[in-house]
């Protein structure tokens, strides 16, 4: 990517009581925290690089088992994901969004050779005791 974006929110609780003028706000909890970024694939000669990338990308979106019968109610597990952006801070989490735009294709069989894709990805919690040292990691606390 050339650039990522880091969006982080927070949850208060604000009491309300009679008489009050301002209500007083109390920390509730840590919301999610989303990185987006752009990845980009081209390949000039031949597009089987690409197509396999984005093929890749694309399970990164899915279940991980869809071999058996997907039910309304099953609690099927995200592929969870260890993304490491160097000085910028090692998140674990999931992919919620995946958008892709395929700017140059073959004109004879539509295979893609040149795509740009925005990626959303969403950190989930590992645990306390690693959310804890996750933090501690990003904000020197």
């Amino acid at each position: 990517p050339t650039t990522i974006k880091e969006r982080r929110s927070v949850e208060y609780n604000f009491s309300k009581a009679q008489g009050q003028l301002f209500p007083q706000s109390q920390f509730g909890m840590i919301g999610n925290t989303e990185l987006t970024f752009k990845l980009f694939f081209h390949h000039a000669k031949t597009s089987i690089g690409v197509l396999q990338n984005v093929m890749l990308l694309r399970q990164l979106v899915l279940p991980l088992t869809v071999r058996s019968r997907l039910t309304h109610y099953s609690q099927i597990q995200p592929p969870l994901l260890d993304l490491n952006l160097g000085g910028i801070g090692v998140f674990n989490g999931v992919i919620k969004d995946l958008e892709f735009n395929y700017l140059q294709y073959d004109k004879t069989t539509l295979q893609p050779l040149h795509v740009e894709v925005d990626v959303t990805f969403v950190c989930t919690s590992k645990g306390i005791d690693q959310d804890n040292l996750h933090i501690q990691s990003l904000t020197k606390v």
